[in-house]
C-alpha cells in the first residue's frame, strides 16, 4: 500500500501537538516543518539533513551555524585530513585548513597552508603545552616540535634561523645566540653595529661583556686587536703584543712589557719589577731620597743607603739618629734658643728610660733605680747624676743630661749667673748655706726662663 503525506499548516509561533506517522505540517510564517514519528504520533522538527545539494547558492538568514564533523570548501574532497575542522582546497593539494582539537598533547590549534602536494607548507599555531605562538613549516600537528619562530607568553621570541636585517637590531637587554657565521666568525656577522646596553659574547659562565666604552670579560682570553676611544682596564693578568695609545693604562695586577716609553709611570702601591728585581712605589721614593728600605715606618723610620752630603742644611721635624759617630763642622753643635720658649722645651743630650711620671722643666736625679725630685738638702740626692725633665715620662719625653731648657721660672740672678741646685726640682742663683746641704751648681742663666743646664761634676758639702 503506497504511503500518504498529509500537509498540516499553521501561522504565528504554532507547534503541532500531535501528527500521525508520515504527517508533515508547515508553519507558513516562520517556515519551519514538522512531522510525526512513530505510533504515539510524536512531533519532531525537520532540520537535520545527511547531504545538501545546490546548483545554486545555499544561504541562512540566522546567525548561528553549526557544522558536524570536517567541513571541505573546493572543488575536490580528497585532501582534508582527519583532525582538520575546515579545508579549503582546491587542485594538486593546494589549501588551507583550520585545525581546532582536543586530540593530542599539543590539541592541534593553528592554521595550516599548503602550496602543493610537494610539502611546501607552513603553518600557524599555539603549542598548548609550552604555551607559545609558533610558525612553523610542517602542518599543525608536527608544528610545535619544528617551529622556526616562537613568541612565549611574556614576549620572548626565540627563533632558531638567521636573522638578516638592512637596517639596525637593537635591544634593551642581552642578545643570546647560537647562531654561526661563516668562515671563522660565529654567532653575529655584521658590517654595521649592534645597539645594546650590554653584549656578552661566550656562554653563561665564560663570555665577554662590552658596554659603551668599555669592554670586561670572566675568563682569559685573546684578541685580534682592541680599539676604543677611552681607558682599557682590568683586574687580573693583560697580555699585548704592543700598546699604543694616547690615553691612560691603569689596574694592571702584574704587566710584562718589553720597554715603555712615557712622560709618566705612575705606580701606586702594587709591585713593579725592573732587571727582575721588585719595586714598590716607596721603594722608589726610599731611592730617590736616599733609603734602603721599601718601608718607612715612623718608628726607628728607614735607614740611609749612604752618607749625606749637602751644601745646604738638613732639616727634621722628628729625631735624627745614627748607628755610627754624628759630627759636624770642627764637632759643633748649633742650638736654637729661639724655639725654647715653653715649659720642657729643651736642646741637647736627652737619655729616655725609667718610664718615671716626670714634671716639665724639673730637675731629677737618678738613684739607681729610677728618677727622683733632686734638692740641696741632706738627702736630696744632690751628689748623684742630674737630669732635666723635658715632658711628663722620662722614657716618652726623655731626661735632658746638658743642654739649652725652659725651666718655665725666673731661677732669679743676672743673665749668665751660675745656678745651684736648691728646693725639690728646682734651680736658685742663691748657694745653699745650710749645714749638712751641698752646694753644687747645676748649670747658667740665660734669661727669659731660659738656662743652660750642665751639673757640676764637683759639690761642697756645707759644714
Amino acid at each position: 500500500m503506497p504511503s500518504v503525506i498529509q500537509l498540516r499548516t499553521g501561522t504565528g509561533s504554532a507547534v503541532p501537538s500531535t501528527l500521525a506517522q508520515g504527517e508533515v505540517a508547515i508553519n507558513i510564517d516562520n517556515g519551519l516543518f514538522y512531522y510525526g514519528s512513530g505510533s504515539a504520533s510524536n512531533v519532531k522538527q525537520l532540520e537535520l539533513f545527511t547531504n545538501i545539494s545546490a546548483s545554486g547558492n545555499i544561504s541562512a538568514s540566522g546567525t548561528s551555524h553549526t557544522f558536524g564533523g570536517n567541513t571541505f570548501v573546493g572543488t575536490t574532497g580528497t585532501n582534508e585530513s582527519d583532525n582538520s575542522l575546515l579545508t579549503v582546497g582546491g587542485v594538486s593539494e593546494a589549501n588551507i585548513k583550520l585545525y581546532s582539537t582536543h586530540a593530542g598533547a599539543n590539541r592541534d590549534v593553528g592554521f595550516h597552508m599548503s602550496a602543493s602536494e610537494n610539502g611546501q607548507e607552513f603553518s600557524i599555531g599555539l603549542a598548548r603545552d609550552q604555551n607559545r605562538f609558533y610558525i612553523s613549516p610542517s602542518d599543525v600537528g608536527a608544528g610545535p616540535e619544528s617551529a622556526v619562530f616562537n613568541i612565549d607568553a611574556s614576549g620572548n621570541t626565540l627563533i632558531t634561523g638567521n636573522i638578516t636585517a638592512s637596517g639596525n637590531i637593537s635591544a634593551s637587554g642581552a642578545v643570546i645566540t647560537t647562531l654561526q657565521g661563516t668562515g671563522t666568525t660565529t654567532g653575529f656577522e655584521t658590517a654595521g653595529y649592534l645597539s645594546s646596553s650590554v653584549l656578552y659574547i661566550g656562554n653563561s659562565t665564560s663570555f665577554i661583556s662590552a658596554s659603551l666604552g668599555n669592554i670586561s670579560s670572566s675568563a682569559t682570553g685573546s684578541f685580534g686587536y682592541i680599539e676604543t676611544a677611552t681607558d682599557i682596564s682590568a683586574s687580573g693578568d693583560l697580555i699585548v703584543n704592543g700598546i699604543q695609545g694616547s690615553g691612560n693604562i691603569t689596574g694592571f695586577t702584574s704587566m710584562s712589557i718589553s720597554y715603555i716609553t712615557a712622560s709618566i709611570v705612575d705606580v701606586d702601591s702594587d709591585t713593579i719589577r725592573i732587571g727582575g728585581e721588585k719595586m714598590n712605589r716607596t721603594l722608589l721614593q726610599n731611592l730617590k731620597d736616599g733609603f734602603d728600605s721599601d718601608t718607612r715606618a715612623s718608628d726607628p723610620g728607614a735607614n740611609f743607603k749612604a752618607g749625606i752630603n749637602t751644601g745646604g742644611s738638613i732639616t727634621a721635624s722628628a729625631d735624627i739618629s745614627a748607628s755610627g759617630k754624628l759630627s759636624g763642622q770642627a764637632g759643633h753643635l748649633l742650638y736654637d734658643t729661639g724655639s725654647i720658649s715653653a715649659t720642657g722645651n729643651v736642646q741637647g743630650d736627652i737619655l729616655r728610660f725609667g718610664n718615671i711620671t716626670t714634671l716639665a722643666g724639673a730637675i731629677y736625679a737618678h738613684t739607681g733605680s729610677g728618677w727622683v725630685l733632686a734638692h740641696s738638702g741632706s738627702d736630696g740626692n744632690a751628689s748623684s747624676s742630674l737630669a732635666l725633665a723635658v715632658g711628663t715620662n722620662s722614657t716618652t719625653n726623655g731626661m735632658l743630661m746638658r743642654g739649652m731648657a725652659n725651666i718655665g721660672y725666673d731661677p732669679g740672678g743676672e743673665n749668665g749667673c751660675a745656678l745651684y741646685l736648691q728646693a725639690p726640682g728646682s734651680a736658685s742663683h742663691v748657694s745653699a748655706t745650710t749645714s749638712g746641704h751641698v752646694a753644687r751648681v747645676v748649670g747658667w742663666n740665660f734669661g727669659t726662663d731660659t738656662i743652660y743646664f750642665n751639673p757640676d761634676n764637683t759639690w761642697v758639702l756645707v759644714s
